[in-house]
């Protein structure tokens, strides 16, 4: 796994600049690498990216030094874990309506002491490999801090019922926007 790269443009003083995938063309990767991109963002909600895409997109455009983002098809846990197994740094979740989904969201997204992600075996843990998981980051629990860190967790207010139930949203902790 690579470090998120777009909270290390925000490090660097900049914005991060982020290419919209509409569709699983890793030729296109390749292209916003070279002109310059920071990360890649593919909507699950309503773009057709089936999870063996999902996987050759992360690799691709992990391969030039640029996280992959998602819109997930819905906050529900099983279908961020899907993503994210797959090696996905960033999720956005859809139509968050309350503090107590922005509370369940945010808490799927993230390994515990901070939330409840599960602990998948593909690319998004090292393919749990313990060699790896302890040279690189001193074990599993040092990859689930790294990951944390890593993890850009985004809750979509787009219904009414949101706006009115804003201040218990962002009251959430683990969200990041």
């Amino acid at each position: 796994m690579i470090n998120n790269s777009i909270l290390e443009a925000n490090k660097e003083g900049r914005k991060a600049t982020v290419f919209a995938l509409a569709h699983p063309a890793l030729y296109m990767i390749e292209m916003a690498a070279h002109v310059g991109f920071d990360a890649i963002t593919i909507d699950g909600e309503h773009g057709g990216f089936p999870e063996e895409a999902i996987d050759d997109i992360c690799r691709t455009a992990n391969g030039y030094g640029m996280s992959v983002i998602a819109r997930v098809p819905d906050s529900a846990a099983y279908q961020i874990n899907l993503y994210l197994d797959r090696g996905i740094q960033g999720v956005t979740g859809p139509h968050i309506n309350s503090g107590a989904e922005a509370q369940a969201f945010a808490d799927a997204c993230l390994f515990p002491t901070h939330g409840k992600r599960s602990w998948g075996g593909g690319r998004g843990t090292e393919f749990n490999d313990q060699t790896v998981l302890d040279d690189k980051y001193g074990g599993k629990l040092g990859f689930a801090e790294w990951s944390n860190a890593n993890m850009l967790v985004v809750a979509q207010i787009e219904d009414k019922k949101a706006w009115d139930n804003l201040d218990d949203i962002l009251a959430v902790t683990g969200l990041t926007g």
